[in-house]
């Protein structure tokens, strides 16, 4: 399997794994929606502060490197991602799962879900 070429379409969404240049789309995509669901529960000014630097696309490059992670693509542009972790060898967990709030509601979440469990029970799971 070529994590780099795998995918999966539907509605016009391309699902495919996370490759090291999309780490500033996919930081872009986290600040967007963290402001959106956790305001008026986290501070303004904390949300203010999440900001798009080198070091923070650098570290999300290499996070990466060493972690699963689905990105939904809507004409050629992220629009949203997963990460998954695994707690156990024969078990996985989706960490986070974020929607661009402009493609809310439309079911790329639901479909990545899908993407995510068909692929993985191809593999065992």
């Amino acid at each position: 399997l070529d994590l780099g070429k795998w995918c999966r379409m539907n509605m016009n969404v391309t699902i495919r794994h996370a490759v090291a240049a999309d780490a500033a789309a996919i930081k872009r995509v986290h600040i967007k929606t963290y402001r959106l669901s956790y305001k008026g529960f986290l501070p303004d000014n904390v949300l203010d502060a999440l900001v798009m630097d080198r070091d923070v696309i650098e570290r999300t490059r290499r996070y990466l490197e060493k972690t699963e992670c689905f990105v939904a693509l809507y004409q050629k542009r992220v629009v949203a991602y997963a990460y998954l972790v695994y707690p156990k060898p024969d078990c996985f967990e989706i960490n986070a799962l974020y929607v661009e709030p402009t493609f809310q509601r439309q079911g790329i979440g639901s479909f990545m879900l899908q993407t995510i469990f068909q692929e993985k029970k191809r593999f065992g799971f």
